[in-house]
């Protein structure tokens, strides 16, 4: 018997799905990762020495027609593949996304026990489609829209080193600028453009741009500001998530749940921005869960200019400590240990 773990295309989707895998690994139980052949997915399993099938799919939603009839041979396709890895014994953990679905159906055909973890505030598409055949539905909010009844709710699974944060003791002015796996050009062009007054201002700034968005934000941060200052760190991907969590004031990120949870496990005051597309505006109501609970703010992309983005920086510095008040508050939740019980294992 082995479990699979299904899904991927971002962090958002994969990242979960590893923090799952470090337990099951110290359980003695093999793991096979079922993922998409976008990059991200071979760069950090491969890193990590987990095994793992890249499947060539792509997402049906959002896309025209043509590109619809792409995606549903792929699916076809992968489906086919994914009889071959699977057996009747082994147990699958949907982690959502396009990847999700050919395993998803693979499973169904072999009357294998599926499991599904919803990282978001609404399910996915493949995640309430295959609801109906889960034997349990692992949810990470509360409030999760349309999830069925029988949801549990267990948090979003976090890599252990990520788990181990505590409010910091000194302010400081550190901000921490992450646009999730992929970057977001929106919030890179912002900070480029806030960068000169906020590093007079006195704040130091890390900004994680993404791979393929590094080359034109270095290009517009050099038109700004000395790239070579000490105050300013720029780079594709950060690889020590917990140092550059650890080293941070404040965190501005996108609003997936990954993000979310990281930053709240991290126990550091985020601003949001959340992704204005994404689906059934889940990452919105991501923030929205957490700005409820007094560590948290929120900047909608409609809202996002130079100034607007200054001026929500340093109102949050000036509330710090009352953020770091609603922090001392978190317990972070053994959310992988919680699935896997779920799961009998």
């Amino acid at each position: 018997m082995k479990v699979i773990l299904a899904g991927g295309g971002t962090g958002g989707h994969l990242y979960p799905g590893i923090a799952v895998a470090e337990r099951l690994r110290n359980l003695g139980i093999p793991v096979l990762f079922m993922v998409s052949d976008r990059g991200l997915e071979q760069k950090v399993l491969s890193k990590l020495g987990y095994q793992y099938i890249e499947q060539k799919v792509s997402a049906f939603n959002g896309v025209g027609v043509i590109d619809k009839v792409i995606s549903l041979t792929r699916f076809g396709k992968a489906a086919v593949s994914a009889m071959k890895y699977i057996g009747r014994t082994d147990k699958i953990l949907l982690l959502g996304g396009f990847a999700a679905a050919p395993v998803a159906l693979a499973g169904v055909m072999k009357e294998m026990d599926l499991y599904i973890h919803e990282q978001n505030s609404v399910m996915g598409s493949v995640n309430r489609m295959m609801g109906v055949h889960a034997r349990r539905i692992f949810l990470s909010y509360s409030e999760t829209n349309k999830s069925p009844a029988r949801g549990i709710v267990v948090g979003n699974p976090v890599r252990s080193d990520l788990m181990r944060g505590s409010v910091k003791e000194e302010n400081g002015r550190q901000i921490l600028i992450l646009g999730g796996s992929g970057g977001s050009r929106i919030i890179n062009k912002t900070a480029v453009a806030a960068a000169d007054k906020l590093l007079k201002a006195g704040y130091t700034i890390h900004h994680q741009t993404g791979e393929k968005l590094l080359e034109e934000t270095l290009n517009e941060y050099e038109k700004n500001v000395d790239t070579d200052c000490k105050e300013l760190q720029i780079e594709a991907y950060i690889t020590d998530m917990a140092q550059a969590y650890a080293a941070a004031d404040l965190v501005i990120a996108r609003a997936g749940s990954g993000a979310v949870f990281e930053t709240m496990y991290a126990k550091r005051p985020a601003l949001y921005i959340p992704f204005a597309r994404s689906s059934s505006d889940h990452q919105f109501y991501n923030a929205l869960s957490v700005q409820k609970s007094g560590y948290a703010e929120i900047l909608q992309e409609k809202d996002l200019d130079t100034e607007k983005f200054i001026g929500k920086i340093n109102e949050m510095f000036g509330k710090i400590n009352g953020y770091k008040e609603s922090l001392f508050g978190v317990e972070p939740k053994d959310s992988a240990a919680l699935i896997i019980k779920g799961m009998g294992l």
